[in-house]
C-alpha cells in the first residue's frame, strides 16, 4: 500500500505537461504597433497595408502544459491500449518576426519535461508474473531542451472577423532518468527518448474592442491536425538487470483535434494568450508577447 501511495504521488507531482499549441490563428494581424515603430494605421476590418508595419519583431513567453497528449501503441496494425498517460510541460522563450501584419514566422527554445505512465506489458522483454507483470509503470525523463519553429498568416478578414492558417514543429530530445513500480520502486537507468510533432491549424478570429479603445479582446477558435511521435532507446531494468529493454515507438491516437482559446491585447503590442484544447490531447497553453 505504501509503494501505490507514492506512485500516485509521483503521478500527480508530474501531472502538468505537453503538446503543440495553436495560439491565435490570426496572431500576425493582431499587434499591429510596436515600442519601436509606432502606432500604424491599420485596420483589423479592412486589412489594409501601410509601410510603417512591412517588418517587425516581437519576443515573448510560451507554456505548453498538456495532461494527456493520448499517445498509444501499435504494433502490426493492431491497436493496445497500454499508454495511460503522455505528458510534457515546457517553458520557453519564443522570438517572432513579423512581416506585413500578415505572416508570421517564430521560433522557441526552451525546457521540457516528459513523463509516461503505461502498462509494464509494454515491456520486451516481458516482466515475469509476481515481478511487476501488468503493473501500472511510470517512466520518467528529465528535463531537457526542446525547441520549435512555425508560422501563422492571416487569409482573410472583414467585419472584425479573421481566418487563419497556422503550423508549428516541435522537437525534444530527453534523458531517461528512472522507471518506477510498485514492485521495484528503484529502477535508476540511462536511456534517451526522441519526441518530435507537427500540427497545422485553420482557425477563426474576432476582433472586439473591450471597455476602452486601447483594450483588445480576440476570441478564436481552431480546428488542428497534427501528429506525434515517441520512441525510446534501448534501456536496462531492474529486475532483468543483464537484458537490454525496449518499448515499442508511441504515435497519436487521433489526428484531429481543436482548439478555443482568446487574446487579450493593450495598444496592440502587448497581450497574453490563453487556450484549451481536446480531442487528441488535453493540455492548457498561456503565452505573452511584446512587439517593438
Amino acid at each position: 500500500m505504501k509503494k501505490l501511495i507514492t506512485l500516485a504521488a509521483i503521478i500527480l507531482n508530474a501531472a502538468i505537461a505537453y503538446s503543440l499549441p495553436s495560439g491565435n490563428p490570426s496572431g500576425a494581424t493582431l499587434y499591429q504597433c510596436g515600442f519601436l515603430r509606432g502606432v500604424c494605421s491599420s485596420d483589423e476590418h479592412t486589412l489594409s497595408y501601410n509601410r510603417c508595419n512591412f517588418l517587425d519583431v516581437g519576443v515573448g513567453f510560451y507554456g505548453n502544459y498538456v495532461f494527456d497528449r493520448n499517445l498509444n501503441n501499435y504494433s502490426d496494425d493492431f491497436r493496445t491500449k497500454s499508454v495511460l498517460v503522455t505528458q510534457l510541460n515546457t517553458n520557453a522563450g519564443v522570438v517572432i518576426l513579423n512581416i506585413c501584419d500578415r505572416l508570421e514566422l517564430f521560433s522557441s527554445l526552451g525546457a521540457s519535461k516528459l513523463n509516461l505512465v503505461f502498462n509494464s506489458k509494454l515491456f520486451t522483454p516481458l516482466p515475469t508474473s509476481g515481478n511487476g507483470s501488468g503493473r501500472k509503470t511510470l517512466m520518467d525523463f528529465s528535463s531537457s531542451f526542446s525547441w520549435s519553429v512555425g508560422g501563422r498568416c492571416t487569409l482573410w478578414g472583414c467585419r472584425g472577423f479573421m481566418l487563419g492558417l497556422e503550423g508549428e514543429y516541435f522537437q525534444t530530445n530527453p534523458e531517461l532518468n528512472y522507471i518506477f513500480n510498485p514492485i521495484n520502486s528503484n529502477g535508476y537507468t540511462t536511456g534517451t527518448g526522441d519526441y518530435h510533432e507537427w500540427q497545422v491549424g485553420l482557425g477563426l478570429s474576432y476582433w472586439a474592442v473591450v471597455c476602452n479603445p486601447m483594450v483588445t479582446l480576440a476570441p478564436y477558435v481552431t480546428l488542428t491536425c497534427s501528429d506525434a511521435r515517441l520512441s525510446v532507446s534501448s534501456f536496462v531494468r531492474q529486475e532483468v538487470p543483464n537484458v537490454e529493454s525496449t518499448i515499442p515507438t508511441l504515435s497519436s491516437e487521433d489526428l484531429w483535434g481543436y482548439a478555443i482559446g482568446a487574446t487579450l491585447m493593450v495598444n496592440k503590442m502587448v497581450g497574453v494568450t490563453v487556450e484549451g484544447r481536446w480531442a487528441s490531447e488535453k493540455a492548457l497553453y498561456v503565452s505573452g508577447e511584446l512587439r517593438f
